[in-house]
């Protein structure tokens, strides 16, 4: 089904967007059950997911050009057989999406920060661009590493965090006044710079940058949201 869908998007835009609009209408996406698997249901928003986004959105078993395969290969061995949801985009430009992903990998599997730290990073980056996706993705990597839920829920909110440690209010401050002041004040930089040290203040700096390329992805797109997401309140108005 995935398969001849994904072929059906490439090649009749005028009916896909016709059925976009007809779904954005109706919110009907959510009733559909596809066989997944050995046998099992999955109840989630694939058609969504196809219908929904501005471009095809790439599956485990979508049709790929050689490039693509190569690419999918290499990720379907790295992340336990499935392809992580801006791959699902960025395959479109899949030489951009081979470079992409080891980077991902290192700030974020092999980060200098513990973590609980890492994740709260991402989610902040998650938070200024108000992404949806990236937050549900990582909130609850977070939480489950050492995170306050409180601090997520705050965060949910567009509020301040009360913050208990100070290694997590420097994490925030650091990343919040650099998205949304475009600079860092020297006391948040000299308070970060003096507990993680100089080479973590500049992974922190990428770490952030890198959540940023793959929020702004996920937007542009419109990139659906999984099942159950929670919605980020008071986003800035496009």
């Amino acid at each position: 089904m995935a398969r001849h869908a994904h072929h059906l998007l490439e090649n009749d835009h005028a009916l896909i967007l016709a059925v976009r609009l007809a779904v954005m209408r109706t919110h009907l996406t959510h009733a559909i059950k596809i066989p997944y698997r050995q046998g099992a249901l999955l109840n989630r928003f694939l058609l969504q997911d196809i219908l929904m986004a501005r471009i095809p959105i790439f599956n485990e078993n979508s049709e790929f050009n050689p490039v693509q395969r190569r690419v999918v290969d290499g990720i379907l061995g790295r992340r336990g057989g499935r392809i992580p949801g801006p791959y699902r985009l960025s395959l479109h430009a899949p030489e951009v999406t081979e470079v992409w992903h080891p980077l991902g990998e290192k700030l974020r599997l092999h980060s200098c920060f513990p973590l609980h730290q890492s994740e709260f990073a991402i989610i902040i980056t998650a938070r200024c661009w108000d992404c949806d996706y990236v937050f549900n993705a990582h909130q609850k990597i977070a939480t489950d590493a050492g995170l306050s839920q409180s601090i997520v829920d705050a965060m949910v909110r567009n509020e301040r965090p009360k913050f208990d440690k100070l290694e997590e209010e420097a994490i925030y401050d650091y990343g919040v006044e650099l998205f949304r002041n475009h600079a860092i004040s020297d006391k948040s930089y000299k308070r970060a710079k003096d507990i993680f040290g100089i080479p973590a203040i500049v992974e922190l700096g990428c770490l952030m940058g890198y959540y940023g390329m793959v929020a702004m992805t996920l937007l542009a797109h419109e990139m659906p949201l999984q099942d159950g997401a929670v919605n980020l309140q008071g986003k800035v108005k496009g």
